[in-house]
């Protein structure tokens, strides 16, 4: 499947069946990561009470085993992840950060 270059988005292919599934995907991921907000960062194990995207720092367990750097989104009961872009910036607690690695620094 094609994807955008910045955020990954899925494109529609020529005769492609349930486009509908394909275009809910990409608006969940946009919805995920534009203007965003991280409650934490460098959070290494899935919170119980999910309230916004994390910034998932290094050692990451669980659910998130091998998702350093990512941003996780819970979507339809799953966790969904994305690879930020290197200009990708968010905010938290009114401090700015930006991906680095597999890790968040300030910026």
């Amino acid at each position: 499947m094609s994807e955008t270059q910045f955020l990954g988005l899925p494109l529609l292919e020529p005769a492609q069946a349930q486009k509908h599934v394909t275009v809910n995907e990409a608006l969940s991921r946009l919805d995920g990561v534009s203007q965003l907000v991280l409650s934490d960062i460098g959070v290494t194990n899935p919170p119980t009470q999910i309230s916004g995207a994390y910034g998932v720092g290094s050692g990451a367990t669980n659910a998130w085993y091998g998702q350093d750097g990512r941003i996780p989104n819970r979507h339809l009961k799953r966790w969904q992840f994305y690879h930020p872009a290197h200009t990708t910036r968010s905010s938290r607690h009114y401090q700015h950060h930006t991906p680095q690695k597999s890790e968040w620094a300030d910026w």
